[in-house]
């Protein structure tokens, strides 16, 4: 991996002292590094799925109808006389396709969207977010493939915008991921994150509104979970990303795998094995065990069990309880388990479990599975009606004067014709299909079989702190557990020592030297407080360390660390802080990654004019010799940007705009050990090539650039 440092001071001590044979703090053994590793190989294709274009087409159909068919058959938001939510809700409610948001529904009316056009003779469905941007994704996808050839994260700033989407939650006009794109020209993962601007990070949007990226990665998982880690962090940066992975997976799977319970497992890999989202699947398995004719008494259990304490529950920024991540997958994963693979008896389960937008996202397993003849009778009549279905595009009239509830894409076409989308989700798999090794022939698609990566991940002693102890962890200074945490009930609280240094850590084992890590967490600093989170070998001055400076919202931070030893501690700091001061830290999770040079790039340099304190203003360039045109990749800037604000970066590659990134606050961490970064995605298509970053009259402190590509998933599973 080459990494050219820019020309000042801090790089020159560097380089001299590589050159005297010494080596920088973090700099793991050469012989360490050099280990083969065979999870750092590409996916081995073991054989291939066949499928024909029309059974492809018809069982996507189906999973899509399936989707609108819990839509309208669903309810949501049902509340008890004391605003408490109802939950198992009475038999006798369940119609299919007469749900909370269809006409004069005499038990629970919600929005109605579901209409019958007189001069039509057609059924006709009105946009809502559980599944309008599903749609919009294709189109995103489409346009990727049309301006780079491959997906890029790019096309979804310019085609938020350029669709002009209206959305709950992550897509609000000021404060979500549409005024990110629209002002700031930000690029995903950016545009989901609460440090940045959006105030709904914790929302439903990436769960339920990007699954149906798995039916145009129809059995190829690894896939599908690529496209996952490009479009679910547009909306949000909790655990509802995690599980838009396992949904977007599942549906991938489906395609070539009918029983249910050995889909819910497979998808449940890519969990680590303690954390609480596998915790979540297993309860649900215990629930059904312990219940297995009586899926109410289940129901009522997971609510009070499935659950863990959250802090955007607890602020101005949550909507509604009924949102809960995980109680409404718990309540699926029961629905999909006491349904045993019939549509009726599950979307009736998940019609009256309550709560929130669980049929949207399992139902579809089913479609799937069955393809359209599965479907009842509702669903040809009322939606896909021959083919002729289609969804109203427009804000639904009770609501077009509230931007919090429009829905739609003023940009697009006021009508989606379902057999149009299903030619949109051919083309897009298609094409993904061969860019993924496969082959079409005919009319019949040979899929490459893989094997599932899956999260590498440290088992922790507490991730969570949810012991209620910190029996696990050494405290030098001042330390305690506080109750302000970001899941659960306990986090760590690190006070300031005054002079000196307060922390506290735990130790890694298991750990393979010279590999990289990625620890992962959300974290709180008081006002004029910087902390360092860091990974350093036993007993060792020098850590490899990011910062949180100066937030009093929790914002989630990663650490990219190489690893010294098998054995390492990782832990936060204060330096120096007065005791009024602290930083809170909470739900760590630490997994190997593959980091890596992609093939064909070569040197990288950085220039820009630099001043006395090495900090940098205006255009900072970065020269890429090579070209690399399989694949977006990351521009990974290491910086420290002390001066008390975020810094937008306005990128441009080969003098054609490409986005903006923000450089977040540091403070004064920055030095040596440093690991702060951004992941700016780039596609590179010339020999050479020049991307500018444009600060304007802010300044940042530049350490070096690489071109590399990450490699999230390695571990192989069936």
């Amino acid at each position: 991996m080459k990494k050219i440092q820019l020309l000042f001071l801090f790089a020159l001590i560097c380089l001299a002292l590589v050159a005297c044979g010494e080596k920088p703090a973090g700099s793991p053994d050469d012989t360490a590094s050099a280990q083969p590793d065979p999870a750092e190989e590409p996916d081995e294709v073991t054989g291939y799925y066949e499928i024909s274009r029309e059974e492809y087409l018809n069982k996507t159909a189906a999973g899509y109808v399936s989707k609108l068919v819990s839509f309208t058959t669903d309810y949501k938001f049902v509340w008890n006389k004391d605003g408490t939510p109802r939950i198992a809700l009475p038999d006798e409610w369940y119609r299919v396709c007469a749900g909370s948001d269809t006409p004069n529904n005499p038990y629970h009316q919600k929005v109605a969207k579901l209409f019958y056009n007189d001069q039509e003779k057609l059924y006709e469905l009105w946009i809502a977010d559980a599944f309008g941007i599903d749609i919009l994704d294709q189109y995103i996808l489409r346009d990727m493939f049309e301006k780079y050839g491959t997906v890029t994260t790019k096309t979804i700033t310019e085609d938020w915008v350029k669709y002009d989407v209206y959305d709950m939650g992550g897509g609000q006009r000021s404060v979500g991921a549409y005024a990110l794109a629209k002002n700031k020209n930000y690029v995903s993962p950016f545009l989901g994150s609460a440090e940045y601007g959006n105030r709904y990070p914790w929302c439903e949007e990436p769960w339920i509104e990007n699954n149906t990226l798995g039916m145009v990665a129809a059995g190829m998982p690894n896939v599908a979970l690529d496209l996952s880690a490009v479009f679910t962090p547009v909306t949000g940066d909790s655990d509802n990303v995690y599980w838009g992975d396992f949904i977007i997976a599942m549906y991938s799977m489906a395609y070539f795998e009918s029983d249910i319970p050995t889909l819910i497992r497979r998808a449940a890999q890519i969990f680590p094995e303690d954390s609480w989202q596998r915790t979540v699947v297993e309860m649900s398995f215990d629930l059904y065990r312990k219940y297995p004719d009586d899926w109410r008494s289940a129901i009522i259990e997971a609510e009070k069990t499935c659950t863990r304490r959250g802090y955007y529950y607890h602020t101005d920024r949550a909507l509604h309880s009924q949102g809960r991540v995980d109680i409404n997958i718990a309540f699926s994963l029961l629905a999909l388990l006491y349904g045993d693979g019939d549509f009726l008896a599950t979307s009736r389960i998940f019609s009256l479990s309550g709560y929130d937008a669980r049929g949207v996202m399992f139902l579809p397993v089913l479609g799937i599975i069955g393809g359209l003849s599965s479907l009842p009778e509702e669903a040809h009549e009322k939606i896909w009606q021959d083919g002729k279905g289609y969804i109203v595009n427009k804000p639904v009239e009770e609501t077009k004067d509230n931007t919090g509830l429009w829905m739609c894409h003023l940009g697009n076409p006021e009508r989606y014709y379902l057999s149009d989308l299903m030619e949109m989700f051919r083309e897009n798999f298609e094409k993904l299909l061969l860019a993924s090794g496969g082959r079409i022939e005919g009319d019949t698609y040979y899929i490459p079989k893989t094997a599932m990566r899956v999260a590498d991940t440290l088992k922790l002693s507490d991730p969570d702190f949810e012991s209620g102890t910190l029996d696990s962890w050494t405290v030098k200074g001042s330390a305690s557990l506080t109750s302000y945490a970001y899941f659960g009930d306990w986090a760590l609280q690190v006070n300031g020592a005054g002079e000196g240094t307060s922390e506290a850590y735990t130790t890694l084992t298991g750990l393979i030297p010279g590999k990289t890590y990625r620890a992962s967490f959300y974290a709180i600093a008081t006002q004029d407080t910087t902390a360092l989170i860091y990974a350093r070998a036993p007993g060792a001055q020098g850590t490899q360390h990011v910062s949180v400076s100066g937030q009093s919202e929790y914002v989630r931070r990663e650490l990219v660390f190489t690893a010294l030893g098998e054995t390492m501690e990782l832990g936060m700091m204060l330096r120096d802080e007065p005791a009024c001061r602290y930083a809170i830290l909470d739900d760590i999770r630490v997994e190997r990654i593959f980091e890596q040079t992609p093939e064909g790039i070569g040197e990288v340099t950085v220039s820009a004019k630099t001043a006395e304190d090495g900090s940098v203003s205006g255009r900072i360039r970065v020269k890429i010799e090579g070209v690399h045109e399989e694949e977006e990749v990351f521009l990974k800037v290491n910086f420290a940007n002390p001066g008390g604000s975020i810094v937008d970066g306005a990128i441009s590659v080969n003098s054609n705009s490409f986005g903006a990134v923000p450089f977040y606050k540091t403070g004064d961490a920055g030095k040596e050990g440093s690991r702060d970064f951004v992941y700016i995605p780039i596609v590179l298509r010339r020999e050479s090539n020049s991307v500018d970053i444009d600060v304007g009259n802010d300044s940042l402190i530049v350490y070096g650039a690489e071109v590399v590509t990450v490699k999230d998933r390695l571990l192989a599973c069936e």
